[in-house]
């Protein structure tokens, strides 16, 4: 066999390369105090927290169950459950 032949078979090449870029909303906490100054209450707060709220790539569209922060070795990731999705709604009140 030819050398010139058999070395075009060893040239490298990003054909197979996806772009595994991500955006994710992991965690968000929003809350409000209302300061009452009462005998009996001091303040008052109300909030809200959730993970894992949005989630977007380009490689959702192939499979949406990609975790990009997963790292396997096959393009399903195998045996791997997504995150869920976490709400928590809370009121905290200081006497």
């Amino acid at each position: 066999m030819d050398v010139c032949r058999l070395s075009s078979y060893l040239v490298t090449s990003d054909y197979w390369l996806q772009d595994a870029s991500y955006i994710r909303l992991k965690n968000l906490t929003v809350g409000y105090t209302l300061p009452l100054k009462t005998k009996a209450v001091e303040k008052v707060r109300f909030y809200f927290s959730g993970e894992n709220l949005c989630y977007w790539s380009p490689m959702k569209k192939w499979t949406s169950e990609v975790d990009p922060e997963v790292a396997t070795t096959s393009a399903t990731n195998d045996c791997v459950y997504p995150y869920p999705k976490t709400f928590s709604f809370g009121v905290d009140i200081t006497f």
